[in-house]
């Protein structure tokens, strides 16, 4: 049973660059009694654009449309708390009311923590609406070194389309740096709202990080813990691959197995594109001592033809897909 008719749990959002750790920051925040950390989800980003009046007298039609938008959210809100009825009870409707509704339905009647999180990391990019549109929300950001973040998107294959989540080292490189000072932008004005803390660190010290990110959320001491299976039980089979290691201990040393697993002529397109961004973060380069233009070095001129060609492909197919859609219909 919840705590009382007037229980409203902090709202927060888990933000990130995809492969940056936030499953496993996730099952680590959830393991404590009084956080509940949502499975991944993106309707948060397609209410926040949408009529607030519009939406109250059409909550079964905006269920529906968020149902086609996210394959996901079906099952998201999957529990016997019915989302639709949560709606209609709403006196006031607001990004925020829906946003408790959806999470109500999501957690289940039985949960009563003090803070709830939302996990989407696309959702950053619309950070600012979303803080305007949720004024109580907080924000958690965790980045991860980027030339980690390209050599786990290398491997990584895609659950719901083709391929795997890049193909080259370029185009992955300037979406860390745009995601990070988009992030940074919002954090220099709204410092006192988000949280941003590193994967590497969270592997190294999972108590300390933790301790840090309550102590934001304005939880005391270091509050009951449960096991990290239970994250991890509930994430989609589909998507179990992607997250196999989540409930498993981390192995420190594999912070810098990037150094192993991308070859030199990455590593160096990465580091000169995200040369700035790397520093600022505290990640040192492992080849570049300044940002001059590598023209020495053929590994270098070699990865960045070879991201120019992928990402040309990837625009030629995607023009013909578009065209084929077009022919179909």
């Amino acid at each position: 049973m919840r705590k009382n008719s007037t229980y409203k749990p902090q709202l927060v959002l888990l933000i990130y660059d995809p492969r940056s750790g936030s499953t496993f920051l996730a099952s680590e925040l959830d393991k404590f009694k009084d956080i509940s950390v949502s499975l991944e989800t993106y309707f948060l980003q397609n209410i926040v654009y949408q009529d607030d009046e519009k939406k109250r007298h059409n909550s079964l039609e905006l269920i529906e449309s968020l149902k086609e938008r996210d394959g996901r959210f079906e099952n998201f809100i999957q529990h016997g708390y019915s989302l639709q009825e949560c709606l209609e009870s709403q006196d006031a409707f607001s990004p925020e009311s829906f946003t408790r509704c959806v999470l109500a339905s999501h957690f289940g009647a039985q949960n009563n923590a003090d803070v709830w999180i939302v996990k989407c990391g696309i959702a950053g990019w619309h950070i600012e609406q979303i803080a305007t549109k949720l004024p109580s929300m907080k924000f958690i950001h965790i980045v991860r070194d980027g030339r980690a973040v390209l050599n786990s998107k290398l491997k990584t294959k895609r659950v719901y389309t083709k391929g795997t989540m890049a193909s080259d080292a370029l185009a992955p490189a300037l979406k860390w740096v745009s995601w990070l000072r988009h992030i940074d932008r919002f954090s220099s004005h709204f410092s006192e709202r988000i949280i941003e803390v590193r994967y590497e660190d969270l592997v190294q010290q999972p108590q300390d990080v933790c301790g840090r990110i309550r102590q934001f959320l304005g939880l005391s001491g270091f509050g009951n813990t449960a096991s990290s299976a239970l994250y991890s039980n509930r994430i989609p089979d589909k998507e179990k691959a992607l997250h196999a290691n989540v409930a498993k201990v981390p192995v420190k040393d594999n912070v810098t197995k990037w150094k192993k697993g991308l070859s030199k002529g990455d590593v160096i397109l990465f580091e000169y594109f995200a040369y700035d961004m790397l520093h600022k973060k505290g990640y040192r380069p492992l080849y570049l001592q300044n940002k001059m233009f590598p023209f020495y070095s053929l590994s270098f001129i070699g990865a960045f033809f070879r991201s120019l060609v992928a990402i040309f492909r990837r625009k030629v197919s995607s023009k013909a897909q578009k065209i084929m859609s077009f022919v179909v219909d």
